[in-house]
C-alpha cells in the first residue's frame, strides 16, 4: 500500500511546465523519499505526456464529447486504484512547508470511525456507530473559508481531494448516469451533492488561494483571514515554528511571507491568463 498523487493535465490551463513544477516541489520536500516501506507515487492523467519529467507516472485520459468541464475526467480515477491513499491535486497547488503532514496522514477506510477520529475529534458516539453500520466512506477535501455564502457556510475547493482506493467509486456511477447534468455545478459541488458517506474537514486556513499577478486580490484575503480564520486560534493552529499572530500574507516584511498556517497554496491563474513565473512574489519565495 502507498499513496497515489494524481494530477491532470488536459486542455489549455495546465501545461506540462505546471506539472513539472508540481514534480519539482514535491521533491524539494522530499515527499516522495519519507516513507520508503510505502512508496508515494505522482502520476500525470493526461491525453498528452509531452514534455512530462521522466519519474512522472502516466495515466492516459481519453477525451469525451460529453465531458464539457475538464475537472470531471477526474470522476474515472474514483475507481482507478483499490489499495492505496488517492489525492488528486492539481498541478497549480503548490505545497509549502509542513504539507507532508497532511499527504503522509493515513486515511481511514470504509466504516473504519476510529481512524476517522484523527480527522474528527469531536465525533460523537451516534455518528461513529452510524460510520460503523453503514460502512460509510470518507472523502476530504478542502473548504474555502475565503468564500463564504450568506448563511456563512463555505464551499468546496477540488484542487485536493483525498480518498481511499474505490471506496468512492459510487460516484462514478452517478456521474455516469447522466453527465450533462452532473456537469450543471462545478466539480467540487458534485462531489458534495452527491457523495454517500462522510466528508473530512481539513484545518483552518491551511489550504488557501494565491490570485497570480493580482496584488490587490490576495491582499484582500487579509482581511478574510481575520474574520474567517483566525477565530479558530489557538485550538486549531497548526503553523509550528510560525507566528499565530501573524497575518494572512505580508508583501514586504523583513522575514514574513505567507503565515505558517498555510500548508498548500492554491495558484489561481485565471484559467490560465496569469503565468506564475512571471508573478515576482511568486517567484521570489515560492517557486
Amino acid at each position: 500500500m502507498g499513496i497515489k498523487i494524481i494530477t491532470q493535465k488536459v486542455g489549455d490551463s495546465i501545461n506540462a511546465e505546471d506539472v513539472n513544477r508540481l514534480h519539482l516541489e514535491l521533491s524539494r520536500k522530499r515527499v516522495f523519499t519519507m516513507t520508503p516501506e510505502s512508496p508515494i507515487e505522482l502520476y500525470c492523467h493526461t491525453d498528452n505526456p509531452e514534455g512530462l519529467h521522466e519519474d512522472i507516472n502516466i495515466i492516459k485520459l481519453n477525451k469525451r464529447d460529453d465531458i464539457t468541464d475538464n475537472k470531471f475526467y477526474n470522476v474515472e480515477l474514483f475507481e482507478k486504484f483499490s489499495e492505496d491513499k488517492v489525492v488528486l491535486w492539481d498541478a497549480n497547488l503548490q505545497p509549502l512547508d509542513l504539507c507532508q503532514t497532511l499527504v503522509l496522514k493515513g486515511f481511514p477506510m470504509k466504516g473504519d470511525f476510529k481512524e476517522a477520529m484523527d480527522f474528527i475529534p469531536d465525533m460523537d458516539l451516534e455518528l461513529g456507530m452510524k460510520i460503523k453500520e453503514e460502512v460509510y466512506p470518507f472523502i476530504q477535501v478542502p473548504t474555502k473559508w475565503w468564500d463564504l455564502d450568506e448563511d456563512g457556510n463555505t464551499g468546496l475547493a477540488d484542487y485536493f481531494i483525498a480518498f481511499w482506493g474505490n471506496n468512492c467509486n459510487h460516484l462514478v456511477q452517478t456521474f455516469e448516469k447522466d453527465p450533462k447534468s452532473a456537469q450543471e455545478t462545478d466539480f467540487a459541488t458534485f462531489i458534495k451533492n452527491n457523495f454517500k458517506g462522510i466528508i473530512l474537514p481539513t484545518e483552518p486556513g491551511v489550504f488557501a488561494p494565491y490570485y497570480v499577478s493580482n496584488k490587490e486580490r490576495t491582499d484582500a484575503l487579509n482581511e478574510q483571514w481575520e474574520t474567517n480564520v483566525r477565530p479558530f486560534f489557538p485550538d486549531a493552529w497548526v503553523g509550528h515554528g510560525g507566528e499565530e499572530e501573524a497575518p494572512f500574507l505580508e508583501w514586504n516584511h523583513e522575514y514574513r511571507d505567507v503565515t505558517k498556517q498555510v500548508q498548500f497554496l492554491y495558484l489561481d491563474t485565471d484559467k490560465g491568463e496569469n503565468r506564475p513565473e512571471e508573478d515576482w512574489y511568486l517567484k521570489l519565495w515560492f517557486l
